[in-house]
Parts: structure tokens; C-alpha cells; sequence
């Protein structure tokens, strides 16, 4: 049978998993043993302006600082006073354009501290894939009414979910600083639902688009 090459081929991959896959491929870089996280900043042509991922800061050794979670020396023996995280690393790695108006794709929700930092760049839009660390008061830091916010569209993890336009609003796992300021979208929960759609087996971890394997 031939070919029809009259069209386009069908099955590309959407610009979510496109900028999501290449955050989940940043996170690859990170030394950290117990959690790697990648974020790609993007702008509204589809450009992307910065990609980071955690880890030390430049110049410092990565063998001589703790890359444990816990020390019976104290938090300084740890690496939580040392670790940059991606979401901040991505801001300060972005070429000379603007983040402002522009959206972040995150593996992982965004801390209250990286929260700042994305408000302040001006970015728009956070599209994140896991919310995991959900109960802590680094991301509850700001669970919150979405009252405030200048037409910012807003979509996180499904519970207690309410219909808002496209998207649907969590009132119990998302950020008080990024909700009250700009919009938020959970993209492993839409592709959960593309893959029932499509009639896959669901799994409980999110697959990547090229590679439908757990992440």
C-alpha cells in the first residue's frame, strides 16, 4: 500500500510533551542520588529561553559537598543549604531574552522559594508533572483562593477539582503564591487521560510520550 504524503503525519508530539520531555531529559543531568528535577522555560512563540536542573552551584564540587537528606552533624552536613534548584537554575541559565509572559514546564511542583523566583521573573504559566511533596509547608506555603490573580488560567492535581473554563482548580495541593498570581496545569494528569482516551492501560506513574514506559 502507498504512502499518503499529501498531509502531514499524524501523531507528533503536542508542544506540552515536547517542552515536558525535555525538562524530564534536563533532570538527567542532576548528581543528586534521590531526586532529579528538570525545568524548560518557554516563551510564547515556543521558544525556549532556559533549562536547568538541580544541583550544586557552579564551581563547587560536586563530590566534597552532602548530597544527603538527613546528617546526625546537623542541616549543614545535608544538602538542602547547597542544592539549586531547577526551577531557579532554569531563570538564571536563560539566554538574554525575558521571562517575562513566558511559561515553565517543571517535573516537579515548585517550592515556595522557587515559587518567588518564578513570580518575579515575570513567567506566567507553570506546567508541573508531579506534585509528590504536596504535604509539605514548602509547598503548601501558599495554598490559597485563586482572588487576585489577572486572568490566569489555572489547572493542578485532581482533588476537589472545579471546572474553570479549560482547565479545573485544586484547593487542597497547590501553591498559594503561584495561584494567586498566575496559572498553573498539571500535565501528567492530562496525559493519564490521553492514554485512557486512546484505550492504553492507564498506568499509575506518568509515561513519556516517545516512551511508553514508567518514568
Amino acid at each position: 500500500m502507498e504512502r499518503d504524503s499529501s498531509g502531514p503525519r499524524k501523531g507528533a508530539l503536542s508542544w506540552d510533551d515536547y517542552f515536558m520531555g525535555l525538562a524530564f531529559l534536563t533532570a538527567m543531568r542532576s548528581k543528586d542520588p534521590s531526586t532529579q528535577v528538570g525545568a524548560c522555560i518557554v516563551n510564547g512563540r515556543n521558544r525556549i529561553v532556559g533549562v536547568g536542573y538541580n544541583g550544586m552551584p557552579s564551581n563547587c564540587s560536586n563530590d566534597e559537598l552532602p548530597w544527603g537528606k538527613k546528617s546526625h552533624e546537623g542541616l549543614l552536613s545535608t544538602k538542602y543549604p547547597y542544592v539549586v534548584h531547577a526551577e531557579l537554575n532554569a531563570v538564571l541559565n536563560k539566554n538574554a531574552e525575558s521571562a517575562a509572559g513566558c511559561r515553565i514546564y517543571t517535573t516537579l511542583f515548585p517550592c515556595n522559594e522557587c515559587a518567588k523566583v518564578i513570580i518575579q521573573a515575570g513567567i506566567q504559566q507553570v506546567i508541573y508533572a508531579s506534585d509528590k511533596h504536596s504535604d509539605r509547608m514548602s509547598a503548601r506555603a501558599t495554598v490559597c483562593a485563586r482572588e487576585g490573580s489577572s486572568g490566569a488560567s489555572t489547572s493542578v492535581c485532581g482533588r476537589s477539582t472545579i471546572s474553570s473554563s479549560n482547565f479545573s482548580t485544586c484547593s487542597s495541593c497547590s501553591s498559594f503564591l503561584l495561584r494567586r498570581s498566575l496559572g498553573i496545569r498539571n500535565w501528567a494528569r492530562r496525559e493519564r487521560k490521553r492514554l485512557g482516551e486512546a484505550g492504553m492501560d492507564g498506568p499509575d506513574r506518568v509515561c513519556l510520550p516517545w516512551r511508553r514506559r514508567p518514568i
